[in-house]
């Protein structure tokens, strides 16, 4: 049985340029190459992204359609070479989109931190590993997951936790769900339970509204002038935010735009403690809708996920309850 190899580019498909910079040069078979061939029969597929910072909705739901098309067809396992900025996003993406499609094998997503031309790149290990986690019948069910520096991470806690180490993936307050080197595969825990069912797109109508000091209180009605189906509030400790915010998040409440809290804190989740301006307790009183332990930008993509199903807010808060914070 096959296992297809999704390129994208990144880090991991880059070289270095006559001038210096580096980009994205390598496709899916140059990857395949460089990971030694292992012996597998792989399916390749391209589409490849300028930059994965430059990503969008549409572009996200493509690659997560390709990985679903891939299961339906047979395929034990997928693998998705990506750049490292936005990672965590894209593989929380395919978890929202996958849906059953994750019972008939793993997506698992790959990429490297040293480019292809630099000494001692980290692609090919990881790429190799990463095919090995896809061919495993033991991934069908657990749904995306990073692999990356000999460690599996879930989609729902990973995070990059430096620019340039080759340790950078992490799940903090969770620890890897498994590990690979050249024994195999072995998983140390179980995945989160799946998210709710979405519509298979995502809306990416979605700011996130950075708190700080002395915020700009017409920030908010400033997304909502440019169309903002939803907003993403991330505060500080239990989900606090600036009191300049409050009004705007009021207005968006009242307009029917769900707001969604979060904090910058990466492990924990916001609490109704703190009442007064911004106090989270406030906010949530106010109908601001809890992330579930999301981050912002995991959280962003949840928000959009659950607009696509039903926009009312009552229906995205039932949405977001659904998330279980326990795996």
């Amino acid at each position: 049985m096959s296992v297809t190899l999704i390129a994208t580019g990144g880090t991991i498909a880059s070289t270095r340029g006559a001038d210096g910079t580096v980009t994205a040069t390598l496709d899916a078979a140059d990857l395949l190459a460089l990971a030694g061939g292992p012996d597998l029969d792989v399916e390749l597929v391209d589409l490849p992204v300028p930059g994965s910072w430059n990503l969008s909705a549409e572009l996200v739901a493509a690659v997560a359609a390709e990985a679903r098309a891939a299961l339906g067809r047979g395929t034990r396992g997928v693998v998705v070479t990506h750049g490292t900025d936005v990672l965590e996003e894209t593989a929380w993406a395919c978890e929202l989109l996958l849906g059953d499609a994750a019972d008939l094998g793993a997506v698992v997503l790959t990429c490297a931190m040293r480019h292809a031309s630099e000494f001692g790149g980290d692609g090919p290990r990881n790429l190799a590993d990463a095919l090995a986690v896809a061919a495993d019948p033991a991934g069908a069910g657990r749904g995306a997951l990073v692999c990356a520096n000999g460690e599996l991470h879930h989609a729902r806690w990973v995070t990059k936790t430096h620019t340039t180490a080759l340790s950078t993936f992490a799940s903090p307050g969770r620890g890897p769900v498994g590990e690979v080197d050249e024994r195999g595969v072995r998983y140390l825990a179980p995945s989160p339970p799946r998210p709710p069912a979405t519509a298979g797109r995502i809306e990416g109508a979605v700011p996130v509204v950075v708190s700080h000091w002395d915020a700009d209180p017409g920030l908010v009605d400033w997304h909502l002038s440019r169309g903002a189906r939803g907003i993403v509030l991330e505060g500080g400790g239990a989900g606090n935010v600036n009191g300049n915010l409050v009004d705007g998040v009021g207005r968006a409440i009242d307009a029917g735009v769900p707001v969604v809290g979060t904090t910058r804190c990466p492990t924990g989740e916001v609490t109704p403690i703190y009442g007064g301006p911004g106090g989270f307790a406030s906010l949530a009183a106010a109908g601001v809708i809890p992330s579930r332990g999301l981050s912002a930008g995991k959280a962003r993509l949840a928000l959009g996920a659950a607009l696509a199903v039903d926009p009312d807010p009552d229906a995205v808060r039932s949405w977001f309850d659904g998330l279980e914070v326990r795996g």
